[in-house]
Parts: C-alpha cells; sequence; structure tokens
C-alpha cells in the first residue's frame, strides 16, 4: 500500500514509526511517498484496518493538520473496484 505525505519533512519519522513492528516492511519510494507492506495472514480489509489504527496512533502526536495521508482513498478505490468487479 502506498502512502502520501503532504509534508515530506515527516517520512523519517512515519517511517521509523512503521519500522517499529518487525511485521512491517517499509520502503520510502519518493520524497513525499511510502510503500507498506504488513506481514502475516491479512486479508486485504484487514491489513487496511490494521494500517490505518497504526496511521491513527502516528498521527497523534503530530501537528493537528500537519499529515495527509491519502492511502485510504487509494485502498477505498481497489477495494470498491474489487467489490464491483465481484458484484
Amino acid at each position: 500500500m502506498r502512502l502520501h505525505l503532504e509534508h515530506p519533512k515527516l517520512l523519517d519519522r512515519l517511517v521509523a514509526h512503521l519500522r517499529a513492528r518487525q511485521d512491517a516492511v517499509v520502503e520510502p519510494i519518493a520524497p513525499d511517498r511510502v510503500e507498506v507492506s504488513l506481514l502475516g495472514s491479512y486479508s486485504e480489509d484487514a491489513m487496511v484496518a490494521e494500517l490505518e489504527r497504526r496511521l491513527q496512533r502516528w498521527r497523534v502526536p503530530q501537528p493537528h493538520d500537519a499529515v495527509a495521508c491519502d492511502n485510504v482513498v487509494d485502498i477505498c478505490d481497489r477495494l470498491a473496484a474489487r467489490r464491483r468487479a465481484a458484484g
């Protein structure tokens, strides 16, 4: 899953937060983007939910409006496309 930060200066903090858990593979792919995979037996919905929980915990200490991740849009678009194709 790709995450986009509105403020690239926060990328290092986000990467460090996500890498703190051993089940996360986190790779910066641009100055304002990171690719994240969670290891384990997650369905796509469960992985999205877990990543959202981790992002929410990370956002708490950040300045109120400093971070905007479009992962939810990206992920929701992908899930909606799957649902349309399935039914």
